[in-house]
C-alpha cells in the first residue's frame, strides 16, 4: 500500500486523513490474519463505516468478499446481494474491481468482466476500461472509461483519460508513481466506444453477437412467430 497506492493517491490530490485500507481481519483467538471478508465479517465493516463516516468503499479484486468457490453462481450472487443490501444500510458506494477476460476484444462489453455472470448481474452500474490504439489520440488520451451496463440511467458514453508519470517526495525520499488525467466526454453505445478505441474490425464481432444485435432490433415491437425470425420479414 506504501508504495503503490498511496503515492497515486498523493499525487492525485487525496486526502488521506479521509482514507483507510484494511487488508484483513485478525480475529478473536486466531493469530493469522483472514485476507476474505466474509459475511459474519460485515459487521466489522458496518461499524467502521459508522464510526468513520463512510461514504465509499472499494473492494479489490472482488473475490476477497467470496469465501471458498467463486465460480458457485448462486453462492456469488447471494454474497453480492447482501452487499447490496449493506450498502443500502449504511448509505454508501460500494466498488468492486474485477479484471477483463483476455483475448477478449470485439466481445460484448458485459461479457468481458473475468469471472461469475453474478458479478454482472446484481451489479448497479458496469464500467469498463479500455486502452487506445495507436495512441495517443488528439487531446492526449491514451485510456477510455465505458458504462457497459447500468440500470439507474442509459448505458453508453464515458470519458477519456491518461496515465501520466508522476513523482511524490518529502525531505528524504521521492517516489515515482502515475496519476489519471481526465480528458473529454464520450458519446456513444459501449461496444461502438470499445470498437473505435481497441481498432476492432466490424467483421471480427462474434457471430453471437450479431445474433443477439437482430434478435433485440426484431423483437424490439412485440413478440413475432418463428417463421418470421428466419425470413426476417
Amino acid at each position: 500500500m506504501e508504495r503503490t497506492i498511496t503515492p497515486r493517491l498523493i499525487a492525485a490530490k487525496a486526502d488521506l486523513s479521509r482514507i483507510d485500507f484494511i487488508e484483513g481481519i485478525i480475529k478473536p483467538g486466531i493469530k493469522s490474519m483472514d485476507y476474505t471478508f466474509n459475511p459474519e465479517d460485515d459487521e466489522y465493516i458496518v461499524n467502521t463505516v459508522q464510526n468513520k463516516c463512510v461514504d465509499l468503499i472499494i473492494i479489490d479484486p472482488w473475490t476477497l468478499v467470496i469465501s471458498g468457490d467463486a465460480k458457485n453462481g448462486i453462492k456469488v450472487q447471494r454474497r453480492l446481494e447482501n452487499l447490496s443490501n449493506l450498502a443500502k444500510k449504511l448509505n454508501v458506494a460500494i466498488i468492486l474491481i474485477a479484471h477483463v477476460s483476455k483475448n477478449s476484444k470485439g466481445s460484448d462489453p458485459v461479457n468481458r468482466v473475468s469471472g461469475n455472470a453474478a458479478l454482472t448481474d446484481v451489479a448497479r452500474g458496469v464500467y469498463i476500461t479500455a486502452k487506445i490504439e495507436n495512441e495517443p489520440r488528439d487531446d492526449g488520451s491514451s485510456h477510455i472509461l465505458v458504462r457497459a451496463a447500468t440500470n439507474l440511467g442509459k448505458v453508453g458514453g464515458g470519458l477519456s483519460y491518461s496515465i501520466e508519470s508522476a513523482e511524490i517526495s518529502d525531505s528524504r525520499v521521492t517516489v515515482a508513481t502515475s496519476k489519471i488525467v481526465w480528458h473529454s466526454e464520450l458519446k456513444g453505445a459501449p461496444e461502438d466506444l470499445l470498437y473505435k478505441a481497441e481498432n476492432t474490425k466490424k467483421d471480427k464481432i462474434s457471430a453471437l453477437k450479431k445474433a443477439t444485435d437482430f434478435l433485440l432490433e426484431f423483437l424490439s415491437n412485440g413478440t413475432r412467430t418463428y417463421p418470421d425470425i428466419l425470413t426476417g420479414c
